[in-house]
């Protein structure tokens, strides 16, 4: 366990994860780094994709159930 899981523990023990979360900020900036690792040490199952990537509702949808299924779309 590190130690930025404890303090996360501390601060939010009982907080209901939320189903959605956007993480603004500078590219390179490691969001993608922090957030993947926060679910992972947590145990969480997650999909991450770039929303850019997805340019309307139905590849965005596409690309969601691809992932959670397993397929590559």
């Amino acid at each position: 366990m590190c130690d930025d899981y404890i303090e996360l523990n501390l601060m939010w023990p009982k907080e209901p994860v939320p189903s959605s979360i956007f993480v603004y900020g500078h590219s390179s900036s490691g969001k993608k780094h922090i957030v993947t690792s926060l679910l992972k040490n947590n145990g969480l199952k997650y999909l991450v994709f770039n929303c850019i990537e997805s340019y309307s509702p139905r590849i965005l949808f596409e690309t969601i159930l691809g992932r959670y299924s397993g397929e590559e779309v």
